[in-house]
């Protein structure tokens, strides 16, 4: 790095889904401070929630995201038909899924083309796109369009939906209209394609390093909706206890250093082992910063975690 001395202190940062500062302080040629800053305060959904009715629940938390409005929705009402013994009709469980598959393409596009495609076509943004590459913003705005009405069509909007409710829909689309929506999806084949082409030919940065995934996973399809969570480390998250079967099912680490979490660990059952007393067996001898820890390990669990990975049937 040559001598010299650059301060970057940008806020916010734009064309990202959230809110985030980036903080570089160079000195005399050394780096001082190079930080991502994640800004988004805390905005206290879960206290929103108690002591509403449970019909209030998805569209409370709709609200955490205007783009992945339909995520979070499918996630609450998972999470009270699970509490309450709700099991949804196949027919609701095709349409969860077509209703998800509109907003996971809503999103791509959104990224790909409104964040992504501007930064390597060589302007600031889709505004000055839409005049030096016309084509490709129509493109994606056809897309986009696309996938809105396919999500308006089942739940009423896509952001924010209207018509999703526990164990099904307050109303269904008509079969003229889903056909008339098969027959827009076989006709975007055209602009999907063009998007694979296009992308082929953009240069992307050349940076790689040791990351860790979490995604929903089953063994027959590409799932966005139950599943078990799953991590390219190893280890996987929900499912059912292997000595019971039951449900509410959380892992703990009694054994490992520091704060690695992926050293040794094993699982536990809340109605295989229901008493808290236990817990503190598990750091008899240990450091007052292991126990917190460990009791961490307790506490966090997938049913307390408000995940977005897909829609995570844990609430």
């Amino acid at each position: 790095m040559a001598k010299g001395t650059v301060k970057v202190d940008v806020h916010h940062i734009t064309r990202v889904e959230g809110h985030g500062n980036i903080v570089i302080d160079v000195k005399n040629g050394q780096l001082k401070q190079c930080e991502l800053q994640i800004v988004e305060t805390p905005r206290f959904f879960e206290a929103m929630l108690r002591g509403r009715p449970y019909g209030e629940a998805s569209h409370l938390t709709s609200r955490i995201c205007g783009i992945c409005a339909v995520g979070h929705a499918t996630t609450s009402l998972r999470a009270t038909e699970k509490a309450l013994g709700v099991e949804p009709s196949e027919q609701t469980v095709l349409l969860r899924k077509l209703n998800f598959h509109g907003e996971m393409l809503d999103s791509h596009i959104l990224h790909s083309y409104m964040l992504v495609a501007p930064d390597c076509l060589g302007v600031g943004s889709v505004i000055p796109l839409a005049k030096s590459a016309p084509d490709v913003v129509l493109r994606a705005l056809r897309m986009k369009k696309l996938a809105g009405d396919l999500c308006a069509a089942l739940c009423g909007r896509h952001t924010h939906p209207i018509a999703m409710t526990v164990g099904g829909f307050t109303h269904y689309a008509s079969r003229e209209t889903l056909y008339q929506l098969r027959e827009r999806l076989e006709a975007v084949r055209a602009d999907v394609e063009a998007t694979v082409e296009l992308f082929q030919t953009l240069r992307l940065p050349s940076f790689e390093r040791e990351t860790e995934y979490m995604a929903l996973r089953k063994e027959d399809e590409y799932c966005f909706i139950d599943g078990v969570i799953t991590s390219t480390d190893g280890g996987t998250w929900g499912g059912t206890c292997p000595s019971c079967g039951g449900e509410d099912r959380f892992r703990i680490q009694p054994h490992f250093s520091g704060i690695d979490w992926h050293e040794g660990g094993r699982w536990s059952c809340n109605q295989c082992h229901p008493k808290w007393s236990d817990t503190p067996g598990a750091a008899q001898g240990t450091t007052n910063r292991r126990l917190a820890w460990i009791l961490t390990g307790y506490c966090t669990t997938p049913a307390n975690l408000t995940l977005h990975i897909g829609a995570i049937n844990y609430f």
